[in-house]
């Protein structure tokens, strides 16, 4: 059964959530409070875009899968500079990451392929829509004669 993926929506909300999470992660919140939600959080959402991104390379008829592209490239950049904010200690005093940044190394590292590959594609889609829309030399010299080539080009 084919199931119907909003993209949209639900990349929109992941890019608002990391949004609101590194604003807040500019300020001391406490440990004990939001640290292993943080965590939690950073590993799902690492999760969750590998899986819209598989989804949406693998979808062939997709109508604007080059704008949903173009919104998870900017998602990644975000979650890539959360993580390097944790990373280089640019966050709020309060929580300690320092167990965790091995791992949100390892994250980046992978996001960052993900990004690669992602440009790619959309490098790749952009060129197939340029040359959809050129004209070649046979339909121009077409166009420029005023389409009387099937009458042989004879007037009247």
């Amino acid at each position: 059964m084919t199931q119907c993926i909003h993209y949209e929506d639900n990349i929109f909300l992941i890019l608002d959530y990391l949004t609101y999470l590194q604003r807040g992660l500019r300020l001391d919140i406490d440990d004990n409070y939001f640290g292993e939600k943080i965590i939690t959080d950073l590993m799902f959402f690492d999760s969750i875009v590998h899986s819209i991104f598989n989804s949406l390379k693998e979808s062939t008829l997709q109508k604007d899968k080059n704008q949903y592209l173009r919104l998870l490239l900017k998602t990644i950049s975000l979650y890539i500079s959360i993580c390097e904010e944790i990373v280089d200690d640019k966050t709020g005093r309060l929580i300690d990451f320092s167990g965790f940044k091995p791992k949100l190394k390892e994250l980046v590292l992978e996001q960052r392929k993900t990004l690669k590959e992602l440009k790619a594609i959309l490098d790749s889609n952009s060129l197939e829509e340029d040359n959809e829309d050129q004209i070649s030399q046979e339909e121009m010299l077409f166009l420029m004669s005023g389409g009387d080539e099937e009458d042989g080009g004879e007037t009247p």
